[in-house]
């Protein structure tokens, strides 16, 4: 499969279709919180110190994660040159709102079409990525338990969800026995095989040395996201604990991630916002920080991918041409 095959059309209507939704969520958040309470919070958050402190945070949290992506090209041998395979990196950002985040498993194809990198390989290593992301938030999350009664339930539960894909991935005998059921089904034997390929990498990635570097990479990457809500915090004038707002960012996030919307619109909002509630946050404020991280996290990043997708569109006419 090449980049052609790639279903451009359908991708980039997903994201215009999740931007659509989100401005009528953040609009309904606005009615929600009072249009007035809500510009005054605004208004006193210090743009020209705090913004800037939390782009940095979030742009150096996405190198730190561009950084395991070239690690994995290097581990498995890829032979991608460390330019082009950090355009790709970002590129696939341009569709991080899709159901599942699916849509970032673009730079597959895009790796295929360039370098002829094995499409199940490269899929193994996202998948991978996505596992150590959501472990990552859950350690995060793991310093708030207390602040919660009943916070110690959720996090079980999407503890148990995250431990049971691990597993699942990791263990030849479970996903194995899975493989061998669907075999049965003459038609399913070309998808088998390439799913053998992918649970094979996905082992490998498994092994001590690399999986604790990812995870390591990870949990540095998502402290410096949670820790720009920290910082979001202190410019609205909300005096939360450090670890409170590694909790919040964290269980959030993880509930976004499990809901497989795109890009955890709806979820990681409305988990946000109840967790705020919760810790007596006025609604306003709740809503403000809520926007601002969504808009320095996940639409920054679209944003920044479409900018290197149209980078790498125009590196591949230049090479054709």
């Amino acid at each position: 499969m090449t980049e052609k095959a790639i279903n451009w059309e359908r991708r980039r209507k997903q994201v215009v279709v999740a931007m659509g939704v989100a401005m009528l969520l953040y609009i309904a958040l606005t009615l929600w919180s009072g249009f007035d309470p809500l510009w005054t919070a605004l208004r006193k958050f210090p743009v020209a110190t705090h913004l800037s402190a939390v782009f940095g945070l979030v742009f150096f949290g996405l190198l730190l994660r561009a950084l395991r992506w070239e690690y994995y090209n290097r581990h498995l041998n890829w032979g991608v040159p460390a330019y082009p395979n950090l355009i790709v990196f970002l590129a696939s950002f341009a569709f991080t709102a899709t159901p599942g985040k699916a849509g970032e498993v673009i730079k597959s194809f895009l790796l295929k079409s360039r370098y002829n990198v094995s499409i199940t390989e490269s899929a193994s290593v996202l998948m991978m990525e996505r596992l150590q992301d959501l472990l990552a938030v859950l350690m995060l999350a793991a310093g708030g338990l207390s602040m919660l009664a009943y916070a110690q339930w959720y996090f079980l539960l999407c503890t148990l969800v995250v431990l049971g894909v691990a597993i699942f991935i990791a263990s030849e005998t479970v996903h194995g026995a899975v493989l061998r059921l669907l075999e049965r089904f003459e038609r399913l034997k070309p998808v088998t095989e390439k799913l053998h390929n992918f649970f094979r990498v996905g082992r490998a990635l498994f092994q001590f040395k690399p999986f604790a570097i990812g995870l390591l990479i990870a949990l540095l990457a998502w402290l410096c996201e949670a820790y720009a809500l920290h910082v979001i915090f202190q410019g609205l004038g909300v005096n939360l604990p450090l670890l409170t707002a590694f909790f919040v960012y964290g269980m959030a996030t993880v509930i976004g991630a499990l809901s497989m919307l795109p890009g955890g619109l709806g979820g990681f909002e409305a988990s946000m916002l109840f967790l705020l509630k919760t810790l007596q946050v006025t609604n306003a404020v709740a809503v403000a920080s809520t926007v601002l991280i969504r808009f320095c996290t996940l639409w920054t990043a679209s944003l920044l991918g479409m900018i290197f997708l149209s980078l790498w569109e125009l590196r591949q006419k230049s090479k054709s041409s």
